[in-house]
């Protein structure tokens, strides 16, 4: 058993040490007074029983004017803290601020191990003591690369055994081609965590519901299962169906699997989130689990297979803008967003505020649209998660978009479509060639 005292990310132990938190005048005024008594503090309640750990930030990402002691001052601070004997070993993280998540617990746009340079100033300093890598450690292969080059002495590995708590033991008994892979989505987990909610994960439903979904419950009787469509959505149903022990089949019109969930190939880095696809589709190989690509279902197929259950996972399409039109400015779906070649002034609309929209209004922006986002909400992108707002408003500025919050669409006609703040009453009316809706979607019918 261990008992860690947290010094990073910005909480009040960081605070005490760093010159943008310590104004104070008193005996706590001495940077390093309030962690040593704390230090000393649980090194007594310990016993000698426990182990007794420390976390800093080995890099608090602020410049000197702004306070921060950088890394050669946490270095420092890590020195002095290991050389008082209260502690059994010593890890990090990074940052000082809210913001700073995004680099210190990195989504997609982050790099594995993007943090071990930090390590490695850790490792300098801790007097012997062990020393633990963080930081987007995602698989034990890498994880064991680092032991063996000494960088560290044990390796933290949260998100990865969030994505697959198994992680562990699937390597020991060589099955590494199984683990489910943390994609970095950081969705379900980080970004809840940081909002107070339970987490979850973006490809492991089992999380944070695993008193009843943990362990599968073999099926009774063995059912013939057909399931319509190849997105995440379909491909867990399959597994999870064949898992129980029923016979199963995937069928989908599109040529490769993955659903919408395939756009983000158009985005770059996000592309890293088809990950969850990937793993999927070789565990359906592995179980046995027949995938038709390119096969469009209609009810002669259905008869033909005579299917003892079916399940619907087909998606789901905008429900349509209602506003008052005159047909003079397009209106365009989700789908011919991510799949037409769109140019001039588009205004994208977004109803929703969920990072997938932020994702649409990329890629327009990427392809040469000029963009001007409208949404009722006081800010863009509210339901967008702590690890990935700011990267998304960061680029969508650097494209050059303009933003109109608290707005609704009351009116298109001529060309021009009127905007109404929702709080100061004020119209304005402008001039675009498209306009793209993000509403809330229905499922789509079938058969």
């Amino acid at each position: 058993m261990a008992l860690e005292i947290h010094a990073a990310h910005g909480y009040l132990l960081q605070q005490s040490f760093s010159p943008w938190g310590n104004a104070r005048s008193d005996e706590w005024s001495e940077p390093l007074s309030f962690l040593n008594a704390v230090m000393q503090r649980v090194r007594k309640v310990a016993g000698s029983d426990k182990a007794v750990g420390l976390r800093v930030s080995a890099d608090d990402y602020l410049t000197e004017q702004a306070g921060g002691l950088g890394v050669e001052g946490l270095t420092r601070v890590a020195s002095e803290a290991c050389s008082t004997g209260y502690l059994d070993y010593l890890t990090h993280s990074a940052g000082a601020r809210s913001a700073h998540y995004a680099r210190s617990i990195a989504n997609y746009y982050g790099e594995p191990g993007a943090l071990l340079p930090l390590t490695d100033s850790l490792k300098k300093v801790s007097g012997g003591l062990p020393v633990i890598a963080v930081g987007k450690i995602l698989t034990p292969t890498h994880a064991e690369e680092i032991l063996q080059s000494g960088r560290a002495d044990l390796v933290a590995m949260t998100r990865a055994q969030i994505a697959d708590p198994d992680m562990v033991v699937k390597y020991m008994s060589g099955s590494e081609g199984r683990i489910r892979p943390c994609v970095g989505a950081n969705t379900g987990c980080v970004d809840r965590m940081s909002a107070s909610l339970p987490i979850t994960c973006f490809h492991n439903p089992e999380v944070g519901r695993e008193a009843t979904h943990a362990e599968l419950i073999p099926a009774e009787s063995s059912r013939k299962v057909l399931v319509v469509g190849a997105g995440p959505a379909g491909l867990k149903a399959a597994e999870i169906a064949s898992k129980r022990g029923h016979k199963v089949t995937v069928f989908d019109r599109a040529s490769e699997p993955g659903g919408r969930l395939r756009w983000v190939r158009k985005l770059g880095k996000p592309e890293k989130m088809l990950g969850a696809v990937d793993w999927l589709v070789s565990e359906l190989e592995i179980l046995g689990v027949e995938v038709q690509l390119g096969a469009e279902v209609d009810k002669s197929l259905i008869s033909a297979i005579a299917p003892d259950t079916v399940v619907l996972a087909t998606g789901a399409s905008g429900s349509g803008l209602d506003v008052n039109s005159d047909g003079s400015i397009p209106i365009y779906t989700e789908d011919q967003a991510m799949t037409e070649d769109v140019g001039g002034r588009v205004l994208f609309v977004d109803l929703l505020g969920y990072q997938q929209q932020s994702f649409v209004a990329e890629y327009l922006c990427s392809i040469g649209a000029i963009l001007t986002m409208a949404t009722p909400f006081p800010q863009v992108g509210p339901n967008i998660g702590f690890t990935h707002i700011r990267g998304h408003m960061e680029r969508l500025y650097k494209f050059g978009a303009e933003f109109r919050t608290s707005t609704a669409v009351t009116r298109i006609a001529n060309g021009e479509v009127e905007l109404r703040h929702l709080f100061s009453k004020k119209t304005e009316a402008l001039s675009y060639d498209a306009l793209w809706p993000e509403l809330w979607h229905k499922l789509i019918p079938h058969c």
